[in-house]
């Protein structure tokens, strides 16, 4: 590895990112080198301008959870890394996606098919069903499915959707989501 690539491992364990360090990782420079990194005889830093303004957007979209945001967003704001996750594939950019994801099941992590989650799930989440379909483009795939074909990780799926803001929670401490859930006989939340 170069000393200007991305040291995933460090990045990995962030739980947000500054916009700035997420362009320069999708640039495929470790924030912490870009400086470092010269692209031409005068010593002039990567422009990230391009990165920067799609992200910017993302946020301003709805598309990308924000960690702290100031008056307006800019290159210091914050954006939720499992977000940026799931932004990145969509913008085809998978292969960053999947290396900055921090997913790890346990053995015993309750599982249930695609369907069942579906119906437990369909009164917290308006388009559950919808999401797991396009698992493969919006991340959810990589961060709740299981190596057995239709089944899911019950835990990872109603993660991901809390983090996406899927989940219809009007408490906003999880109370209601985690207490129909386990009404409808939800393992693993």
């Amino acid at each position: 590895m170069a000393y200007f690539e991305v040291n995933f491992e460090d990045w990995r364990i962030q739980g947000e990112f500054a916009v700035w360090e997420l362009a320069s990782i999708m640039r495929g420079i470790d924030p912490h080198a870009i400086h470092e990194v010269s692209v031409n005889e005068n010593g002039d830093s990567p422009d990230l301008s391009n990165e920067i303004r799609a992200i910017l957007a993302a946020i301003k979209d709805g598309q990308l959870h924000v960690g702290t945001l100031r008056a307006t967003a800019n290159d210091k704001t914050t954006v939720i890394a499992a977000s940026a996750n799931a932004w990145l594939r969509t913008k085809g950019l998978k292969h960053i996606a999947r290396q900055l994801s921090t997913t790890v099941h346990p053995d015993d992590a309750p599982i249930s098919k695609k369907n069942e989650i579906v119906e437990r799930l369909r009164h917290v989440w308006k388009d559950v069903e919808k999401d797991i379909k396009r698992a493969q483009d919006n991340g959810l795939f990589e961060e709740a499915a299981t190596p057995r074909s239709g089944y899911w990780y019950e835990g990872a799926v109603i993660a991901w959707g809390k983090t996406n803001g899927r989940l219809r929670d009007p408490a906003g401490d999880g109370t209601a989501i985690l207490t129909k859930a386990l009404r409808s006989g939800l393992k693993g939340v």
